[in-house]
């Protein structure tokens, strides 16, 4: 089983789908929301989402490390961050 911490992380060449780890919405390597903590890459949908990480980083980190099953959404679906 992967865990979302294993999908969040990913080499910086990478442009694979990844989760943001504050709201769950798929990004990738090349948004330009970024932060490295505890030597590893997390990516963000957001500003936003960048900045509640960085408040509060052990919230995130540690709900990141829970294993989940992706959640796949009908084609066409379009996906609005919450935060």
């Amino acid at each position: 089983m992967k865990s979302m911490l294993a999908a969040t992380l990913a080499p910086a060449s990478s442009s694979r789908a990844l989760k943001d780890p504050v709201c769950g919405m798929t990004v990738t390597t090349e948004s330009p929301h970024k932060v490295d903590h505890a030597s590893r890459p997390y990516w963000f949908c957001s500003a936003g989402c960048r900045t509640r990480f960085l408040t509060e980083p052990q919230r995130y980190v540690a709900l990141t490390a829970a294993p989940a099953e992706p959640m796949l959404a009908a084609a066409g679906t379009t996906y609005t961050c919450p935060m």
